[in-house]
């Protein structure tokens, strides 16, 4: 009843300024603002993976995280319709949750950030909606690796109401071949399968306000492959998650309200041969008030932003009984967001945040930026000071949780320049985060695992990019991008002095990337090419992984027929057949083929 009252208050909420975060963003820092999208690409994967930024996984369908700017994955928040969807639980989302049919990914890199609150020093990931031109499209897609997608959609549009339904189906065996030494051994226990629900209504009410609605359902249920020196223990992880958002956006003259609403549900339920089962469900009730003006020379944002959190916990351990508890938290969070432009050619931003918890003291944030533009190049320097709270799994796990911890916190700078000229747009961007009170779960006196803010961190570096398109005749398009990425993560104030200047582990030191890309009428040839550099697994850099090339080779065709579209893909992966893990002990799948049509009417 408490959910169908909450849907209900968000359609009649109103809302303004942002369709989503990217409206609080000015002319963000973003590396990945350089590729386009080319509407033939059927098997949508996520952009991030042509990149030069690191995704942490232990195999195909596995948990997968993004490690970026030589920070954690919980330091990076990830929007749907501007909320963060880190969990509340363990403080991360599984970036293999993310249905390729439903949505593309872009990496903001911009200190305004800030205004997101928790899991924002990194950056921010925006979920963008995969749109398609046509009413209905039906698509299938099939890998070597024994894995099989379907998904669909349905676009309704009247007047002035918009209403978008789709679904996405995966059953991957993720099964491959993989060396060692002079052996070669199949891998298994792979297995995914899920099912993803979305819907979709945009109704424009009229000339200065409309109400957006979006429903999002997920249910995935994975085993947890083992490494190649362990034995399969029957692990396996279901997923089951329903994100709930709504907001009414009004207008009038240089004003804009806004007040949303969303509900996001995750349960996370684990079990093996070895523990029976653990449990754990999550509820956000958040919403947010915003009212935004413009001068002539001056914008200012403002917002509230309400959130309840509750957790319910189930853990079983080689016992039949059960241990539940119940946890919450509730914050209320006052932010203001800045832009004035000083002359024609300097802009300086602002953002400030108070935040309010009923679990923790009061906590104040910030960033600044100062912008420089003359003719094609814009100077950009930034500083600001971000946190991260601890997640529930930090606090209450049943054996473990320390009550005591406090924030993590963490202090940047950014400087970034951006240059477009007739060959082609470079960026570069260097950046410092000093980070203090990291979480760090380690035995402690009794011989059981728990967390402590006990580690210091200064991770700074260079990110580099170049794009270039050039049209070399009639209807043939090339496309040139290619990123770097040099990171520099290193601990400090250990209590082993030891360990002072060490590499994080599992952080690359240099990520490279390149894509070329032809495209000739309604056809695309594209090559892509990965470097990732050795990596640490231990904290004192005496055991590395090695490093890789990856290069992946695309064909794409578009055939029109009347009112109706066929998209079609094949893909060839790992091309060059190399051998490589990203986990110590987790191969990762030698050359391997996909094929996909798209069928749009």
């Amino acid at each position: 009843m408490r959910l169908v009252l909450f849907i209900l208050v968000i359609l009649f909420a109103v809302s303004c300024i942002a369709q989503d975060s990217l409206s609080y963003y000015s002319n963000p820092v973003v590396i990945t603002d350089l590729k386009i999208q080319n509407d033939l690409e059927l098997k949508k994967e996520t952009t991030l993976t042509e990149d030069a930024v690191h995704i942490q996984t232990n195999g195909p369908d596995q948990l997968a995280t993004i490690l970026h700017r030589g920070q954690g994955a919980r330091h990076l928040a990830i929007l749907w319709n501007g909320w963060n969807l880190q969990s509340p639980l363990n403080g991360t989302l599984d970036f293999n949750l993310i249905p390729n049919a439903f949505y593309n990914t872009e990496l903001i890199q911009d200190n305004a950030k800030v205004i997101l609150g928790s899991a924002s020093q990194a950056g921010a990931v925006i979920l963008q909606e995969v749109k398609s031109p046509k009413s209905v499209s039906v698509g299938y897609d099939y890998s070597t690796l024994s894995n099989h997608g379907l998904s669909g959609r349905y676009n309704l549009k009247r007047s002035k109401l918009s209403w978008t339904n789709k679904f996405s189906y995966v059953d991957n065996q993720n099964r491959f071949s993989y060396n060692s030494g002079s052996q070669r051994l199949q891998r298994e226990h792979n297995h995914r399968s899920a099912i993803d629900l979305a819907s979709m209504l945009k109704w424009e009410l009229s000339k200065t306000q409309h109400l957006d609605f979006d429903i999002w359902y997920q249910n995935s249920g994975r085993e947890i492959a083992p490494s190649t020196t362990t034995v399969y223990d029957g692990s396996r992880l279901e997923d089951d998650n329903l994100r709930v958002h709504g907001q009414w956006n009004l207008q009038k003259g240089a004003h804009q309200w806004s007040i949303r609403a969303a509900y996001l549900s995750e349960g996370i339920f684990y079990d093996s041969d070895l523990i029976k089962q653990s449990d754990t469900r999550s509820q956000s009730y958040r919403s947010e008030f915003i009212h935004s003006t413009a001068f002539k020379r001056l914008k200012l944002t403002s917002g509230v932003d309400l959130q309840d959190t509750r957790a319910n916990y189930t853990f079983d351990s080689f016992t039949n009984n059960a241990n539940t508890f119940d946890v919450n938290r509730q914050q209320m969070a006052l932010w203001n967001a800045l832009t004035y432009t000083l002359a024609d050619r300097w802009n300086f931003r602002t953002h400030v945040r108070v935040e309010n918890f009923s679990d923790h003291r009061p906590l104040m944030y910030y960033s600044g930026m100062l912008e420089y533009n003359w003719q094609d190049i814009t100077l950009t320097y930034g500083f600001s000071r971000h946190y991260q709270l601890p997640n529930f799994n930090d606090l209450y796990w049943p054996t473990g949780g320390n009550e005591n911890l406090d924030v993590e916190q963490g202090y940047q700078h950014e400087l970034t320049g951006k240059w477009s000229s007739p060959i082609g747009r470079f960026a570069l961007n260097t950046f410092s985060i000093q980070g203090k009170d990291w979480i760090v779960w380690a035995p402690n006196s009794f011989g059981m695992w728990s967390p402590e803010n006990r580690r210091s961190v200064w991770s700074r570096g260079l990110e580099l990019s170049h794009k270039l398109r050039k049209n070399i005749a009639h209807q043939f398009v090339v496309e040139h991008t290619i990123e770097y990425v040099w990171t520099h993560s290193t601990l400090r104030n250990e209590a082993d002095a030891s360990l002072n200047g060490k590499q994080l582990i599992y952080i690359p030191r240099h990520v490279w990337s390149s894509q070329l890309k032809l495209h000739y009428k309604n056809s695309k040839f594209e090559i892509n090419n990965r470097y990732t550099s050795k990596r640490f697994s231990t904290s004192d850099n005496s055991v590395s992984i090695d490093a890789f090339m990856v290069t992946d080779l695309g064909l794409y065709r578009k055939i029109e027929y009347r009112d109706t579209n066929i998209n079609l893909v094949v893909l060839v992966q790992n091309m060059l057949n190399a051998e490589y893990e990203i986990v110590n002990f987790y191969p990762s799948p030698l050359r391997n083929y996909s094929f996909g049509v798209q069928i749009e009417f």
